[in-house]
């Protein structure tokens, strides 16, 4: 009887030591990503469509409401400036936050994710105005090396997409999935399937002389004000690298506690 019940015990530990290496096993296979080291896409489609859908419900660009505090729906309107720049945020803004970003640059990812955190925390006061600088010889004449290549593509990509109506789900896109994208032997295509945009009229605007004067206008307004960097942030008349720091929104953060 005894040696049953060791035998039995001895087996059920067997089958919870199997249990545990298979699961420990499923969550490395997971974690390690895709076989043979390759970056596979940071967004997967549903996250993707669900982050968006409010937006595209509402006419994709004409604003969203999004829930504040206390169930108050404050408005994330978007546009284009005078100059035919995208923004996101408020329609009056105080104050207007400049990204200037390559979608081959790591940095800018990473960036990107944090210039969201004040339109988060001071709706309807901030809005992110955004300018192209691709660290790429082939639209930049700044750049003297291969910094970052195809940038110029992927800005191209991005200046079409607006003409849709679609900049900051393509912008978003592309940043997150850069490396994937130009791995295609034809980015413009593959983007325009991934996120369901009318591939001929993209195609088209690709090798129109206007997507391409609009890159040089943001790269020589760069040069002009000195910027070598991306991201870089332009933010009540001063430039921040890499990030935005907190006391450059001292000014949102103290009229916020003023309403209180």
């Amino acid at each position: 009887m005894a040696d049953d019940k060791a035998n039995c015990s001895c087996s059920w530990r067997w089958v919870v030591a199997i249990f545990l290496a298979a699961l420990g096993l499923g969550l490395g296979v997971r974690l390690m990503g895709p076989k043979g080291g390759q970056e596979g896409p940071i967004d997967n489609g549903y996250a993707f469509e669900d982050r968006w859908a409010a937006v595209l419900r509402d006419g994709g660009g004409h604003g969203a409401s999004c829930p504040k505090g206390g169930g108050q729906a404050v408005t994330v309107q978007m546009g284009l400036t005078a100059a035919g720049r995208p923004w996101m945020g408020a329609a009056s803004p105080v104050p207007e936050i400049q990204e200037l970003t390559d979608y081959r640059c790591p940095d800018c990812r990473k960036g990107h994710l944090k210039v969201h955190r004040p339109l988060s925390l001071f709706p309807g006061q901030v809005r992110i105005v955004y300018r192209h600088l691709p660290m790429d010889p082939a639209c930049n004449p700044d750049v003297t090396g291969p910094i970052h290549d195809r940038a110029c593509e992927l800005a191209r990509i991005a200046v079409c997409a607006s003409r849709q109506g679609r900049f900051w789900e393509a912008h978003d896109y592309l940043l997150a999935n850069a490396e994937v994208v130009c791995a295609a032997k034809r980015c413009a295509a593959a983007v325009a399937r991934a996120l369901d945009l009318d591939e001929d009229a993209l195609m088209c605007c690709m090798d129109d002389p206007g997507v391409a004067e609009l890159l040089a206008r943001d790269s020589a307004e760069a040069k002009n004000l000195g910027i070598r960097v991306t991201p870089t942030f332009f933010v009540g008349g001063r430039l921040y690298e890499k990030a935005i720091p907190d006391e450059a929104l001292a000014p949102l953060v103290a009229s916020q506690e003023g309403k209180e």
